[in-house]
């Protein structure tokens, strides 16, 4: 197993071939800026997550690193192409057996989480949406609507039925 602080970490047996194919960081033209979180907790902190499952957000205070700059930091290297790298050099380079599984391990697990697409859920379908504004319309009470049964029958209601009204006195 490596000697390093995160030694803890069984993964981390792959640290010693990874550093070698970190790609360099990209130069500020300006100069200054933060000093860069370092490479080693940075490459823990990502292979804890990819190993154990859990969301970027949910990375343990233990790295001491940011779960925003581990996720970005994620995304740099798997586009240049670190993965596969590890995974080559622990095949060609004869590591021992151990090594060469999580390397394979570690590997696909940084596939599956780049081309991870949220699985299909099934869902009860939606109620219809009342409308939310007001349409304008034309009502036309019927026999024993609501309106005609407690306010009476209408002129309109009334002349339709036959009925005739009769003036109150």
């Amino acid at each position: 197993m490596a000697a390093g602080r995160f030694s803890w970490l069984t993964p981390m047996m792959l640290w010693p071939l990874a550093r070698h194919y970190l790609p360099r960081p990209a130069q500020r033209p300006q100069g200054g800026g933060t000093q860069r979180a370092d490479d080693e907790a940075m490459f823990a902190a990502i292979v804890y997550v990819l190993v154990s499952g859990v969301p970027w957000r949910a990375l343990p205070k233990t790295f001491a690193v940011s779960w925003q700059n581990t996720h970005r930091r994620f995304t740099q290297w798997s586009e240049a192409g670190l993965w596969d790298r590890i995974r080559e050099a622990s095949r060609k380079q004869q590591m021992p057996g151990q090594m060469r599984h999580w390397a394979d391990v570690v590997g696909a697990l940084a596939e599956e989480r780049l081309n991870r697409t949220p699985a299909p859920v099934e869902r009860i379908p939606a109620a219809p949406r009342r409308s939310t504004g007001l349409k304008p319309g034309i009502r036309v009470h019927q026999p024993g609507d609501f309106t005609v049964r407690l306010f009476g029958p209408s002129r309109s209601t009334a002349s339709v039925q036959g009925q005739e009204l009769r003036p109150a006195q």
